[in-house]
């Protein structure tokens, strides 16, 4: 899997509330939880774009169940479901 898969071509996340389905919003520490990794890694791997994210109004990011997952496999990690 790429990354153009994940992030959009100029840097924004492709994750459009009209268009894209959110299977299940999960925090930080629960992305990192199912990919077997920390929750710095986590942002990291958002801030370079290897996985979309959206922030609620209060300003925390989210993450979609099923980008997660796509991340794992990526990284060659099982993920859990």
């Amino acid at each position: 899997m790429t990354t153009d898969a994940l992030a959009g071509d100029d840097g924004t996340s492709p994750l459009d509330p009209a268009t894209d389905v959110r299977d299940e919003a999960l925090t930080v520490s629960q992305a990192a939880e199912i990919c077997g990794v920390s929750a710095t890694t986590i942002r990291r791997a958002a801030r370079l774009g290897l996985i979309a994210t959206w922030r609620t109004a209060g300003g925390h990011r989210r993450f979609s169940r099923a980008r997660c997952l796509e991340l794992c496999r990526s990284l060659g990690r099982p993920g859990t479901v």
